[in-house]
């Protein structure tokens, strides 16, 4: 029986990660930086275990109140992940045969772990770091806008790869990002992540009027630019699109799409009612420039919705082109108004679609699936025959 443990600053997949390890006997213990009454928001695993460290969150968002000069250098995303690296490795449980840790904060967990003779796992969510900068450098420079990132937090993250045992990634994307930067296929563990079928799955619809969802941050790395231009281009009568996640004012006005007829922005919506909001849709739009594998792709679908999304999502690991939805270039507003209009003109295709995509995340088997291939590598790594 594996022993693994799973550490993360945050929530990310993390817990879902742990829920499947621990359905099937393999979890040793949840490291995260929520505390206690927080964990049991979003899981039922047992107390024992669990361990959080709360403080080390509590002095990382002093340390973004505090002034530059009182802060101790966690008013930076270095600073925070690295007080948490030290935390953890300090922490890392008696008795585990593999550590699952996450990208960017764990370069001495990771150290501390081979020293002891444990196996490493390092999650990374998107694209290559080296390759995710440059495209953003460039996204931020075609739009006129400065772009920060932190040198120290990059080199770290590139140690962290070349020192891990296994990187598991979550798409075709990600992986040819990971190949072009060198990185040996081997290295590589590729699972997409699942869709939790009880809580996404399709409601009634309200009402029938044409309705185009993203959902994500108003962020350039999310392709915003290209969906508000393709919406301009189309002049839909009686038609909305609905931004669902934070706005952001200044980049709005940046861009020039203040006042654009039918844009609503509806804020953040809780998980217990985002499928209800999918649901009043008749497709979703994510036209990132780069994104690893964006969860609210199987979200959507299970909603019963298409999806349309860039070659940059990992969307093409999950979305049959033409059949759950359609696949588009990054940076290309005239291709997202094209398949927009054809949902548009054509209302029985996108509902046939829908229940393409519904139908093929059902046969994915959700994050059991996801667990059982995880579990796979992990004993591959480790050295153990097939279960």
């Amino acid at each position: 029986m594996m022993r693994v443990c799973v550490s993360c600053y945050g929530r990310f997949w993390a817990f879902n990660v742990a829920e499947q390890l621990h359905a099937h006997g393999h979890l040793h213990t949840l490291m995260t930086g929520y505390p206690y009454f927080k964990v049991r928001q979003h899981t039922t695993l047992p107390r024992h275990r669990l361990r959080t460290l709360p403080h080390v969150t509590a002095v990382c968002h002093l340390g973004r109140m505090l002034p530059k000069t009182m802060s101790c250098g966690l008013d930076s995303q270095w600073g925070q992940t690295r007080l948490w690296d030290q935390a953890v490795s300090r922490r890392i449980p008696q008795g585990i045969d593999l550590l699952d840790t996450y990208a960017g904060m764990s370069l001495k967990t990771i150290r501390v772990a081979k020293k002891r003779g444990i196996r490493t796992v390092l999650e990374r969510g998107s694209s290559h770091r080296a390759y995710q900068v440059k495209i953003l450098e460039d996204e931020h420079r075609r739009f006129g806008l400065p772009f920060h990132h932190e040198s120290e937090m990059m080199e770290a993250e590139l140690q962290e790869y070349a020192e891990t045992d296994a990187i598991s990634i979550p798409s075709g994307f990600v992986r040819r990002s990971f190949l072009e930067q060198g990185v040996s296929a081997s290295k590589l563990l590729q699972v997409p992540y699942g869709v939790d079928l009880s809580r996404f799955r399709p409601e009634p619809r309200l009402d029938d009027r044409f309705r185009i969802l993203f959902i994500g941050g108003f962020t350039l790395r999310k392709g915003v630019p290209y969906l508000l231009e393709a919406w301009s281009m189309l002049r839909l009568v009686n038609a909305e699109l609905w931004f669902v996640g934070g706005p952001d004012p200044t980049l709005l006005e940046h861009l020039g799409h203040v006042n654009t007829p039918g844009v609503r922005f509806c804020g953040v919506v809780p998980n217990a009612q985002l499928r209800h909001t999918i649901s009043q849709c008749d497709a979703m739009v994510l036209p990132s420039v780069e994104e690893g594998l964006a969860m609210v792709i199987p979200q959507a679908m299970a909603c019963g919705i298409p999806v349309i999304h860039t070659s940059n999502t990992g969307g093409s690991d999950i979305v049959r082109p033409e059949v759950d939805g359609y696949e588009v270039p990054i940076r290309d507003a005239q291709a997202i108004a094209e398949k927009i209009q054809r949902f548009h003109d054509d209302r029985d295709l996108a509902r046939h679609m829908g229940r393409n995509a519904l139908h093929r995340v059902q046969s994915l088997g959700g994050w059991s699936e996801y667990g059982r291939q995880t579990i796979a590598g992990y004993r591959r790594i480790l050295g153990l025959p097939e279960a």
